[in-house]
């Protein structure tokens, strides 16, 4: 997507697909705001729970954004006047690689927020590029290192032939176009216990 593309989805009307369907939309940022009002808080795992009045996640990713966008203003122009709409506006026809980035990265993680993917499944082996089978997340918890996008678009599992393996401790990442994919999928379907649980 284009910067303009972008700003467009973030700060007006647009056009969506779903259910095989072409409906109009709000701006993804009002849907956000709207986000911070609803009573349910979104959950690792995409699972919504009642909670306080207020939706945490959205407000913390709102307050994230704010601080993206105000700090690239302010180093394209030295000024941050104005809301978070009227400054993305400004940038709709520029062609600026760090600003298309930064509004790339918003309507995915609005929308991630608004609509969360299916989560990742662990897969409880060792990571065949580090050797590691446990790691950390950021609260400190242990969780395997690998995990795998098992699911199709519509929530169906697909075969392993088509999963995108991703190690949390080294970064390393497997696709079913890598030539070692393959390779890697023989061996974690061939243990004597099953890969995911």
């Amino acid at each position: 997507m284009t910067l303009s593309d972008n700003v467009h989805r973030l700060t007006r009307h647009h056009l969506t697909l779903s259910t095989k369907k072409v409906t109009t939309v709000p701006p993804l940022l009002d849907q956000l705001a709207e986000a911070v009002h609803s009573n349910t808080r979104t959950r690792s795992g995409g699972r919504n729970e009642r909670g306080l009045p207020i939706n945490s996640d959205a407000i913390d990713l709102w307050k994230e954004l704010d601080t993206q966008v105000r700090t690239a203003e302010a180093n394209r122009t030295g000024t941050t006047r104005g809301h978070l709409t009227q400054i993305l506006q400004r940038w709709k026809n520029l062609t600026d690689p760090h600003l298309t980035q930064i509004t790339t990265n918003m309507v995915t993680q609005i929308e991630n927020l608004l609509d969360p993917p299916p989560p990742r499944r662990p897969i409880r082996q060792p990571c065949p590029a580090c050797d590691q089978e446990w790691t950390h997340d950021t609260a400190g918890d242990r969780k395997p290192a690998l995990t795998a996008n098992v699911y199709d678009p519509e929530g169906g599992v697909l075969p392993p032939t088509e999963w995108d393996i991703h190690c949390a401790e080294c970064q390393a990442q497997w696709h079913p176009n890598d030539p070692a994919f393959k390779i890697l999928i023989q061996l974690l379907t061939t243990t004597q216990e099953a890969v995911i649980r």
